[in-house]
């Protein structure tokens, strides 16, 4: 029969492979054997965490202290789990109380979990510090250079972090988060190849996991010149330049406030005032609208591109009806800067402005319809590409029609978008009614929203088409 610490020790082994219900029938076992033993109700604690199960984790993480009031692993298992629950002060005193145990053979490791902690609370010195003091105890722990890696890449010295992840790696190329990490500072240096490496490693310990998952399909999107070009510029974004954008937000709500409070707004300097706050909203408008298009439509559309590719289709989660807003919304933004400019040179009543109109409308029906399908066949995929391909055919006539002053190729290009985005519409709207039956009663909402959603590109649609035939 075995022993308890035997139980223990095979649930801990179990934890480590992410078996968590094998891991916790193991503590259940130890359990059974002696209901008193700290050590058991510790690796509970663990193993509930690791399920997502906060509170009985720190139900358990208290049962093990109760116990044994100056175990380490007690404290520092309770730690992470006040951390995970986001109640941060009590996490850092309970690290605190941790290192404070005279009995810790465990140090090493609890100071390698304190320092995670600090880099998260953004202490970054305090982090590297305590890291420092693990490596002392341990020079070559695997995890005490990777640990000490993120809390050097949070003082923006990402040349010794890479170097520290390296190490970590030297030490053991199994450390799962000492790849990840390293890998998002190649991505962040443009080194594609090597991030792809990282990642693919990743992966290769954790099959499936999100977080190596989602970097690897962002390495693939950066095989792309201007993706990657992208990619680099968001993800070198300090803290230093976070603060100055809070700054500047914080600025254009209180600089009108303070123009009227001070100087007065019919005074020279108030009216140069004002026109500085004018810039900084037309910044922060530019700011918007290029992250609107980042998150809305660039990432998508990459996405869909890399449905060619063998690795990209394993690895993206891509979702039709993602593909179908993607083409919506860049419609919707095409068609209110087409809109604008026409009315401007042509005026609202001529027939281009009217199908740039009726492009704008069928764009925002299309954000209204139900979600489509998660998966793509064949047939799908050649019908996204060639809506694709409509969409940019139909921007470049609407580019050429307006440089040029060709009402034809304007109208041309006006009409090609509406029909495109009619004929996702149309597609859409049918498939959600199909899966609102499907679904039966419970889905009657979804069948009205489907329906009307149809009535109203279709109505549109006429709409457009009528302009057209009044003129």
């Amino acid at each position: 029969m075995l022993s308890v610490a035997d139980y223990v020790a095979r649930a801990d082994e179990l934890l480590r492979l992410e078996r968590y219900d094998l891991a916790l029938q193991e503590v259940q076992r130890a359990l059974e054997q002696d209901p008193n033993s700290a050590d058991a109700h510790v690796s509970g604690a663990w193993i509930l965490r690791g399920q997502g199960k906060f509170a009985e984790a720190e139900t358990a993480a208290r049962a093990a202290l109760a116990l044994n009031p100056h175990l380490a692993d007690g404290h520092d298992a309770l730690a992470c789990v006040l951390w995970s629950r986001n109640r941060l002060a009590e996490a850092e005193a309970a690290f605190r109380t941790t290192l404070a145990c005279a009995d810790d053979p465990n140090r090493a490791m609890h100071l390698c979990n304190y320092t995670r902690l600090l880099s998260a609370m953004g202490r970054y010195g305090d982090a590297l510090a305590t890291a420092d003091q693990a490596l002392t105890l341990t020079p070559s722990s695997s995890i005490a250079h990777e640990v000490r890696g993120t809390a050097l890449h949070g003082l923006g010295r990402s040349l010794d972090a890479a170097t520290a992840y390296r190490t970590a790696l030297r030490i053991n190329p199994r450390n799962f988060n000492a790849l990840n990490k390293l890998g998002r500072l190649e991505l962040r240096d443009g080194q594609i190849a090597a991030a792809l490496e990282c990642f693919r490693d990743a992966l290769r310990l954790r099959p499936g996991h999100p977080d190596a998952r989602a970097n690897l399909v962002l390495a693939l999107k950066a095989r792309s010149p201007l993706y990657g070009w992208m990619l680099a510029q968001t993800l070198s974004q300090s803290r230093r330049w976070r603060n100055v954008l809070r700054v500047l937000v914080a600025g254009a709500f209180l600089l009108p406030a303070l123009i009227s409070l001070t100087v007065g707004e019919e005074t020279q300097p108030g009216r140069l005032l004002y026109q500085a706050w004018e810039a900084l909203l037309g910044v922060l408008v530019l700011g918007f609208c290029v992250t609107l298009v980042w998150k809305w439509i660039v990432d998508p559309i990459f996405d869909t591109l890399l449905l060619r590719d063998p690795l990209g289709r394993q690895a993206v989660e891509y979702d039709l009806a993602k593909g179908i807003r993607v083409g919506a919304v860049a419609a919707l933004l095409l068609g209110l800067l087409g809109y604008s400019g026409l009315v401007l040179t042509v005026g609202p009543d001529a027939v281009i402005s009217q199908l740039a109109g009726a492009l704008i409308i069928t764009s925002v029906v299309a954000l209204l319809i139900p979600a489509g399908h998660p998966s793509l066949s064949r047939r799908a995929r050649r019908l996204l590409w060639l809506g694709y391909s409509g969409m940019i055919l139909g921007t470049l006539l609407l580019a050429v029609g307006l440089i040029l002053d060709f009402s034809v190729v304007l109208g041309l290009g006006a009409g090609l978008l509406d029909l495109v985005v009619v004929a996702y519409l149309i597609a859409e709207g049918i498939h959600g009614m199909r899966r609102a039956m499907r679904q039966g009663r419970s889905a009657s909402r979804w069948r009205i929203v489907a329906v009307a959603g149809l009535v109203l590109v279709l109505l549109a649609a006429l709409f457009g088409l009528l302009g057209l035939l009044d003129t």
